[in-house]
């Protein structure tokens, strides 16, 4: 994982802050990748999950107000209306109590993933 290999080689850049005050937990939490590729950059730098960036968030907020439309693209929850959408599209509902054919993985469980990860290794943070 290309992620671990860098933070095995340079350690000290989990502890960066970009121009805008975001750490690379911050950084990743609003990319919307996976636990897997968050928690390497967690456990280099826990204590990233209480630095506040240049707009007062931490990376657990940050967490929390990004979803990730199927581009992988990083939206806001405030500009994503179509998530409730796709929470209760007609391909994830149960029809008879069968699933009706295969749902791909939802980007925006994945997030949930995440935050329950973030607050069960960090809960200090709602502090």
């Amino acid at each position: 994982d290309l992620i671990r290999k860098i933070i095995d080689l340079y350690p000290e850049a989990a502890r960066k802050v970009d121009g805008n005050g975001k750490t690379p937990l911050h950084v990743i939490v609003e990319s919307g990748k996976d636990w897997g590729y968050v928690e390497p950059v967690f456990l280099a730098n826990p204590n990233a999950i209480i630095v506040e960036d240049s707009q007062g968030k931490v990376p657990l907020i940050a967490a929390a107000l990004c979803v990730c439309d199927d581009s992988g693209v990083s939206n806001s929850i405030n500009g994503g209306e179509r998530v409730a959408d796709e929470m209760i599209s007609p391909s994830s509902q149960s029809y008879g109590g069968e699933r009706s054919g295969t749902v791909p993985r939802d980007p925006s469980m994945s997030q949930l993933n995440v935050l329950y990860k973030l607050l069960m290794a960090a809960p200090h943070v709602l502090n």
